[in-house]
């Protein structure tokens, strides 16, 4: 994942309006890591990246209380797509998130989504109700 794939065009409208907050931590000048959050209707961490040369640094680990920290939940929503899980799911277990459900192709076709701390499947289902 880059900046680009990030999709602020998208996240900007919210933050202007309060619905989303984004954090950004920076080493030397240069962009380290990020999280986009969503704060209105419901606690999650919608983007979470440390870029590669910024890891085992601890800067996942201050991002992420950050995160917690700002949503006001020590258990806010975030999933990972089956590309990533093996990265993310260490630094889940030391902050005690608990795997909910796996999804196939919820954001992507072909891809599983590893959902933390929430059933999706349930919302989704009590939205469209």
């Amino acid at each position: 994942m880059n900046l680009e794939s990030l999709n602020l065009l998208e996240v900007i409208p919210d933050i202007k309006i309060g619905k989303r907050e984004i954090i950004i931590n920076k080493i030397d000048g240069e962009i380290s890591a990020v999280s986009i959050l969503k704060n209105f209707e419901e606690k999650k961490i919608c983007t979470f990246i440390v870029f590669p040369q910024y890891q085992k640094e601890g800067i996942g680990k201050e991002m992420l209380q950050k995160s917690i920290e700002i949503l006001e939940t020590k258990c806010p929503i975030i999933t990972v797509s089956s590309e990533n899980i093996d990265n993310f799911r260490p630094f889940f277990n030391k902050f005690n998130f608990q795997q909910y459900e796996k999804i196939k192709g919820y954001y992507k076709n072909g891809l599983s989504e590893y959902v933390f701390n929430c059933y999706l499947s349930i919302k989704d289902y009590y939205k469209s109700a």
